[in-house]
């Protein structure tokens, strides 16, 4: 690409950066639940309009060659992402919670995944999905996009200092690793034509090396922070790790944000110093990592398919009745170390970034030319997340009145 015309692409990506940095930002996010807006940061939807404006043909700075040179930059956000939500996995701090954690997860997680391929699946095939060309891979990606959810401001730091920690924010951390957990599945058994690709592994070996190198990287990564000298230079060797480890998983077709996040989660649960800061400092820089990141897939996205319109929402009104089922199951497991039944099916209704992470890594996935239907799910994870919370708005009204009847 010539020097005039990657200036342009530069600036604009520049100041998306600095759009995002802003919207990031602890006060803007405030602001964004008072009044009801954070579905927008969630799901990213101004800057994948953002990406999608500046790929147009009136514009045109975000143009196909500049988008192939994006590529590897695109694939390190993903794997910061993936890290940074496996660095989120303290085991100590979930081993001092209830022993019903796991039957609580397994509720809030498998029956809405249960829904939402019995609801999709068939939706898909009314849209013209060919089974034999990603139909259930399809399917599998929407039930693990549907399973992450966020837990509001508030909600997350309303946990007294020094206290026990509380169940609801670990129960969603979990739910995430779950929707990863998925993805890495999807992409073992649903590999490329290995002509494309230059590797041919059966699916258990391809298991091992995708759990082998997460845990490679998160001891290595180990070794190197042991060095730093100071929190600039720890930074910047995850920096290097994280760089490192998306783009041999890349390379190698396997899941890059599902990798770092098993490198993300052995690295925390490690004697490492200052691992809240550690944390915190991997926070910091995600989120706007992410909503840059959005501006790069607005780019690709085809608004255009009405069939990605349809499916998203089917896929918002299969979302919000898994996660009512879930959350009232879930609640009749654990009475007690929930928060009321109202706030909990409340507090898992909201999608998480998650979701648009595991859905734009899946269409990263493919390598050659893509189903159609990737395009169409990808619009109905993206859209899906402001549907859901539109239909959301009369059942947490409805709820919190049964909540206070008598």
């Amino acid at each position: 690409m010539a020097s005039s015309d990657f200036l342009a692409p530069t600036l604009a990506l520049a100041a998306a950066g600095g759009l995002a940095f802003l919207a990031a930002s602890r006060r803007v996010r405030a602001l964004e639940e008072r009044f009801g807006l954070s579905v927008l940061s969630s799901s990213g939807l101004p800057f994948v309009l953002l990406g999608a404006w500046l790929a147009s043909s009136r514009v045109g700075m975000l143009n196909g060659d500049v988008l192939d040179d994006l590529r590897p930059a695109f694939e390190f956000g993903l794997g910061w992402l993936g890290f940074v939500i496996g660095a989120r996995i303290d085991l100590k701090r979930i081993d001092q919670l209830s022993a019903s954690l796991p039957s609580v997860v397994g509720a809030t997680a498998l029956l809405p995944m249960a829904v939402l391929v019995l609801v999709c699946t068939p939706a898909l095939l009314l849209l013209g999905a060919h089974p034999e060309v990603g139909l259930y891979r399809n399917a599998a990606i929407l039930a693990a996009c549907g399973v992450a959810c966020a837990v509001p401001l508030t909600s997350a730091t309303a946990e007294p200092a020094g206290g026990p920690p509380q169940m609801l924010p670990e129960v969603t951390k979990l739910n995430e690793i779950l929707a990863l957990a998925v993805l890495g599945v999807v992409t073992v058994l649903y590999r490329p034509d290995q002509q494309l690709t230059n590797w041919s592994l059966p699916p258990s070996a391809w298991t091992l090396m995708l759990l082998g190198l997460g845990s490679l990287f998160g001891v290595l990564g180990y070794g190197l922070i042991r060095t730093a000298r100071s929190e600039a230079e720890e930074f910047a060797l995850i920096v290097g790790l994280v760089a490192l480890a998306a783009g041999v998983s890349g390379y190698m077709a396997l899941s890059v944000p599902v990798v770092c996040a098993f490198a993300g989660a052995t690295l925390i649960n490690l004697p490492v110093r200052d691992r809240e800061g550690l944390v915190s400092t991997l926070d910091s820089v995600s989120r706007p990592l992410y909503l840059v990141s959005l501006v790069i897939v607005g780019a690709t996205w085809d608004i255009g398919l009405w069939q990605g319109w349809v499916l998203a929402l089917v896929y918002a009104f299969a979302r919000l009745l898994g996660a009512l089922l879930g959350g009232l199951w879930a609640k009749h497991l654990e009475p007690d170390g929930l928060p009321s039944r109202a706030e909990f099916i409340s507090a898992l209704i909201p999608q998480s970034p998650v979701a648009v992470v595991v859905i734009v890594a899946a269409s990263t996935a493919w390598v050659g030319e893509r189903p159609e239907s990737v395009r169409w799910t990808i619009t109905a994870v993206i859209l899906g997340a402001v549907f859901v919370d539109i239909l959301a708005r009369p059942l947490r009204v409805a709820l919190r009145r049964r909540e206070v009847s008598p």
